[in-house]
């Protein structure tokens, strides 16, 4: 296949496929992904025919969204080497945009009934619970919903599972279509058997406590929010103020105007009460300020300024090149920020970096042996192993260095963005 392997590898190839994931729509597009199962379908892993539902599956998108992706992978990507590829093109658009609509034909029109009568009864479900106060924490709601007598699990390790499926739904790491896909699997296959009614019954609980959840914690953080606002005075104009203060004290004291203005002693990092406990100080302070000779001395500033030649500066026009990062380079320099962009959920931007491992892993062992090396030395897992390293020489838990950083103001891990780290380093192993 020549140079295809390499091609689709490419930084100028990835950054196609998060074009592609962009402009249908995806708003925290998975480059990585979409590019695992383009060179699953190219080396005959993935069928054109199941191309659309996968990318349906995995990114939890209509069909005529997937279709789209489907057919600018297409003609942006795989258009350029059709002669090499184990299918034509045609079938793989023909049959992405096929696919469900030849299983709907098949399944005929009574199962579309039932499907819609089953929406229709979990939607009305969902509101009934809703209006009923339940629980508003994750522990709360997993032993509501895994105890409750229509949906007991007699089996230890069954309970074990819908414990951690409905955790991992409440905090938005799995959608509603891989939840429901996870409880009809079978139990031989990792999932729980849970079919007809039953299935029903616990979808529409399920989602009912997610809904008034999600929406509590909104509510919560946004409150947390309004408070801290509140109660941070405006430091920047605390420290426009004092400035202002010095400058006068200066020209009473000098009789001249400073060239440029006097910046107070304290430290960048003061703390917000020397700040609030200096305010009535420097209004103090103003009030014994001499205003004639502060005026005498700007009048004669202003003279001595308008005597002057105006010399005009030139500036060169700065140029920004636009530079495409691999993999390799993109997890080298990974950083908190950067980490923080790929998803608001930690867990969810763990799973996008160990992705993008999984995708060298096709090129060859060696290169996810680069990849992994590439994240231990970026910023991010550096900061964790700090982090760790500091714990254990000063002998205190890690939450506790966690408090200390916060506390002085430096940037580091929240407690899930820790938890996601820790794991992604226990799952990148060589």
């Amino acid at each position: 296949m020549g140079n295809v392997p390499s091609f689709l590898h490419s930084a100028k190839t990835l950054e196609a496929y998060r074009q592609v994931l962009l402009q249908a729509g995806i708003a925290d597009p998975n480059e990585a992904t979409l590019a695992l199962l383009v060179i699953r379908l190219v080396r005959g892993v993935l069928r054109p025919q199941d191309f659309g539902v996968t990318i349906v599956s995995r990114f939890s998108v209509s069909q005529e969204v997937a279709n789209q992706i489907a057919k600018d992978v297409a003609q942006r990507v795989l258009a350029q080497f059709e002669k090499d590829l184990p299918f034509h093109l045609s079938e793989l658009i023909r049959d992405s945009s096929s696919t469900i609509d030849n299983r709907r034909d098949d399944t005929g029109a009574e199962s579309e009934k039932k499907l819609k009568e089953e929406l229709e009864d979990i939607k009305q479900k969902k509101a009934t619970i809703l209006e009923t106060k339940g629980p508003l924490d994750v522990p709360a709601i997993i032993k509501e919903i895994c105890e409750n007598s229509a949906f007991k699990f007699d089996d230890a390790q069954l309970r074990e599972r819908c414990a951690k499926l409905i955790e991992s739904r409440v905090r938005d790491v799995r959608t509603p279509e891989q939840t429901r896909a996870q409880l009809e699997k079978a139990v031989e296959s990792g999932g729980l058997g849970v079919t007809g009614r039953r299935l029903s019954d616990m979808l529409a609980m399920i989602e009912g406590r997610v809904t008034a959840y999600q929406g509590n914690i909104s509510q919560e953080e946004r409150r947390k929010r309004v408070e801290k606002l509140a109660q941070v005075p405006d430091k920047a104009l605390l420290a426009k103020k004092e400035e202002t203060l010095l400058t006068k004290r200066y020209v009473e004291l000098t009789g001249k105007v400073p060239q440029e203005h006097i910046a107070p002693a304290a430290p960048v990092v003061s703390r917000t009460s020397v700040a609030i406990s200096a305010h009535p100080e420097q209004m103090a302070r103003e009030g014994k300020i001499d205003a004639s000779k502060v005026k005498n001395a700007v009048a004669a500033a202003r003279e001595a300024v308008a005597l002057k030649p105006k010399i005009t500066s030139s500036m060169q026009e700065i140029t920004f090149v636009k530079r495409l990062l691999g993999p390799v380079d993109e997890l080298r320099s990974l950083s908190l920020t950067d980490f923080r962009r790929l998803s608001k959920d930690a867990s969810q931007a763990a799973t996008k970096v160990k992705d993008k491992v999984d995708l060298m892993e096709e090129q060859g062992y060696n290169k996810k042996v680069e990849a992994i090396g590439a994240w231990r030395a970026s910023p991010l897992n550096q900061m964790y192993v700090g982090i760790t390293r500091d714990a254990v020489l000063q002998g205190v838990a890690v939450a506790e260095i966690l408090g200390k950083k916060r506390t002085a103001g430096e940037e580091t891990l929240s407690d899930e963005e820790l938890k996601a780290v820790m794991k992604l380093n226990a799952d990148l192993r060589f």
